[in-house]
């Protein structure tokens, strides 16, 4: 007998140390004296035992104590093997165990095919590494590199000898990186079963791949219980599609699909389109849920919202597209189901993550728009479109032909960036310039074309900075067709036809300094261990930044000229405007361990910057138009907006506005945050607006009645998360009218994290409903 030959390679991988005796005579032709087992793949097994002994002329080796077979880097090991060399099936006992890939697998006994890697295993567990999920089962059959079959099998992703759920199934089937099988499935919570199901299947991979994903349920004071279950389907590495389906008990069903692309770095596509074929109607005012005093009903069952995002090169060229598809079947659909798993919250979400924007809020017009671009050297093209949906029209309210919506179909623009007018003058000069066709259905329609030029003067003298510019806007209306103008002009009838021109001169200057001061104090901590993570001031700066400006815009009557949209009522302005910045910043130096040494980093923050503003508006003070009504007021109020960061835990900011005339804040916004590593997050902030704090933007209507005065708000929002463990957190929001009382919105909301279960309550009250809501999550499942 002689030693077969061990590779250390192997020894110190495995921590192995023991030899094999076999008689070299002894050995098979598919033994080599090394160890290597010879079978009909590339890579040889290897093998290894405290005892290998040939039996029967070699036909069968057979090998006891700490049996190791290894093929790159899967091995299997036991207590007792044999092997039959002339089928290269092999027979393993006690303490069974195989690492096949990432996979794992433990076994009382097993048999394998070593050649193509089938066999079974009997009391068996098979752990799969890439969804984390561990199975156990009588008997697993191995049906080729990454097929098994299980009888009487138990599943599960938590770790532990009792974990805290897991299925039971009579028989399943699985494949690694793809799907599991079960059937006939128990669902378990600890040990005790709690639903049945004939048929389940799971993802074992964590990739992209097809599947269910995690339900959405709860209850909604308005919609009933609601039950939405998404199915993701992956069409290629750069395409999917999301089927959901949502039962409403007392609406209907909703079925959704949501399409997303992403074929190239500048080629991508988001669509989403939901449908409910309504059980109720609101047939009279006042009944709907959503808005009782819009003055609207809502007749239709069919309801539905088709919205889409795209960008994109046109043909490959160095021309650009963009565009947002916006269409709803009535004016209260996005805003009733804005809490969904599809609704306008998850919309929102998904396309300002996807392309940075977002479409119009829920109560506002739905916008359609699409345009092509291209940015030169020096100036910047566009040609496109825009479709404004009222959604109030129709469905039992005013006819649609009566809509006064203005569309924008083609429109076209030039923008020229700023730039020097002449190389040796010191004037720059910059131009915007558009054109169109504007069509309603009901008012004013026809083309226009604009030109709006501006000459700027940079001004540097000493230490003042600044620049004066003038501007001129020239705008031509043709093809004019209508039979009145608009809604907030006057309410005659008489007969347009047509062209028409207008021109505005304007002129604006600002002006600015600043002052500056820097306290030096010198570090104190040196770059040495002791000190790492230590922080300190080293330096403050302050600034103080006067400024002043002026913008003049030429009184012109517009009245008699088309509108169709606000910049056809250019008001004038006459606004001389005063600010002062304070910026209070501190320079750090942190002593931090790095690759190279323990150094001294240094870092800024803007302790303070408090911004005071106000104003003397001109126009106001000869102003005549509804005097009676409104007293003119031509100093504006005074601003103070103010962030202040004294400690990374804790931060403050405030916008207010002082009325010189009411001699009290018309309109407040303050808020301050609270912030802990560990324990989460504080936060609270007062909003106030007096009434027809911001008349100054309607005073210049002609018909007073046009004049909506702003309604009083006195509110204040308090928002906690609370992390009570880092298995359990809690989320709080309560936001309250402090002249009521009442709760105009309140949210609590409950979540534990376990490592492989992710449980989320949450109870919501709003103006529209009240609901209550459960997420599930079985981590390692998919859904």
């Amino acid at each position: 007998m002689r030693l077969i030959s061990l590779y250390i390679v192997f020894l110190s991988f495995f921590c192995l140390g023991f030899s094999a005796p076999v008689s070299a005579a002894e050995l098979p032709n598919s033994i080599a004296s090394d160890g290597t087992l010879t079978t009909n793949d590339n890579l040889p097994w290897k093998i290894y035992a405290d005892s290998l002994v040939s039996v029967n002329d070699g036909v069968v080796i057979e090998g006891r104590g700490n049996i190791l077979l290894v093929r790159g880097e899967d091995y299997l090991k036991a207590d007792f093997a044999r092997l039959y060399t002339n089928t290269q099936w092999i027979l393993l006992q006690g303490n069974v165990y195989a690492k096949l890939g990432a996979d794992e697998v433990e076994a009382a006994e097993a048999e394998f095919d070593l050649t193509n890697s089938t066999g079974w295993l009997k009391d068996a567990k098979l752990f799969l590494a890439g969804p984390h999920m561990y199975f156990k089962s009588n008997e697993i059959y191995k049906k080729g590199e990454s097929r098994y079959s299980l009888v009487k099998a138990t599943a599960t992703t938590c770790d532990g000898d009792v974990p805290l759920w897991k299925i039971d199934a009579k028989e399943a089937d699985l494949e690694v990186d793809s799907y599991a099988h079960f059937y006939d499935v128990v669902f378990n919570v600890k040990e005790h079963g709690v639903l049945y199901t004939p048929y389940f299947v799971a993802p074992t991979k964590t990739t992209r791949q097809s599947g269910l994903l995690l339900p959405n349920y709860g209850y909604s004071s308005t919609q009933g219980y609601y039950y939405t279950q998404p199915y993701f389907h992956v069409i290629d590495q750069s395409r999917d599609l999301t089927v959901y389906g949502t039962v409403l008990t007392e609406k209907g069903f909703m079925p959704s699909l949501e399409y997303r692309s992403h074929t190239k770095e500048n080629e991508k596509m988001w669509a989403m389109f939901d449908f409910l074929y309504d059980d109720t109607r609101v047939m009279h005012e006042g009944q709907d849920e959503v808005d009782k005093h819009d003055g609207n009903i809502r007749t239709n069952r069919a309801r539905y919202w088709l919205r889409a995002m795209g960008n994109g090169d046109v043909f490959e060229s160095d021309w650009r597209y963009k565009y947002n598809l916006d269409y709803v079947s009535d004016q209260n659909f996005i805003r009733e189901f804005s809490n969904r798993m599809t609704g306008f919250d998850y919309t929102k979400e998904k396309s300002y993550h996807m392309f940075g924007r977002n479409f119009t809020e829920a109560d506002e017009n739905r916008i359609t728009q699409g345009f092509a671009y291209r940015n030169f050297e020096k100036f910047y093209l566009t040609a496109g479109m825009k479709y404004t949906q009222d959604p109030s029209f129709g469905n039992g309210n005013q006819r649609r032909k009566y809509d006064t919506t203005v569309q924008h179909l083609p429109e076209l623009g030039l923008y020229w960036n700023r730039d020097r007018f002449a190389e040796n003058l010191p004037i720059e000069w910059n131009m915007q310039t558009s054109a169109g066709y504007y069509y309603r259905r009901s008012g004013t329609k026809g083309a226009k074309a604009e030109i709006y030029p501006e000459l700027v003067f940079p001004v540097s003298v000493g230490f003042l900075r600044g620049e004066v510019a003038g501007r001129g806007r020239g705008t031509m209306y043709t093809g004019i067709s209508s039979s009145n103008t608009s809604l907030l002009t006057d309410r005659g009838e008489r007969q347009r036809q047509g062209s028409d021109t207008r021109f505005i001169p304007e002129f604006r200057t600002s002006f600015y300094t600043q002052a500056e001061r820097v306290w030096q104090f010198g570090e104190k901590n040196a770059p040495v261990a002791a000190n790492v993570g230590e922080r300190e001031i080293v330096a403050l700066k302050h600034r103080i930044q006067p400024r002043i400006s002026y913008e003049w815009i030429d009184k012109v009557d517009q009245e008699d000229k088309p509108f169709f949209t606000l910049e056809d009522r250019i008001q004038e302005q006459n606004n001389l405007i005063f600010r002062l910045d304070n910026i209070l910043t501190t320079k750090y130096s942190s002593t931090v361990q790095q690759k190279d040494g323990i150094k001294n980093v240094t870092s800024y923050l803007d302790l303070i910057r408090l911004q005071l503003s106000t104003g003397y508006d001109f126009k106001e003070d000869n102003r005549t138009k509804h005097s009676q009504e409104y007293e003119r007021r031509p100093w504006h109020d005074l601003r103070a907006r103010l962030v202040f960061t004294p400690r990374k835990w804790i931060s403050f900011n405030g916008d207010t506005f002082y009325s010189f005339y009411d001699h009290k804040l018309n309109r407040v916004d303050i808020g301050t945050t609270l912030f802990h590593e560990t324990y989460g997050s504080f936060s609270t902030s007062y909003s106030q607006r007096e009434p027809n704090y911001n008349y100054r933007k309607f005073v210049d209507y002609d018909n007073i009645d046009d004049i909506i005065p702003s309604q009083r708000i006195n509110v204040i929002t308090n928002t906690l998360h609370f992390k009570a463990s880092p298995q359990l957190q809690f989320y709080l929001m309560d936001r309250m009218n402090l002249d009521t009382g009442d709760n105009y919105e309140r949210a609590l909301g409950v979540g534990y994290r376990h490592q492989c279960l992710y449980l989320y309550t949450e109870y919501n009250k709003d103006p529209i409903e009240e609901r209550i809501s459960l997420n599930i999550e079985f981590l390692g499942l998919g859904f």
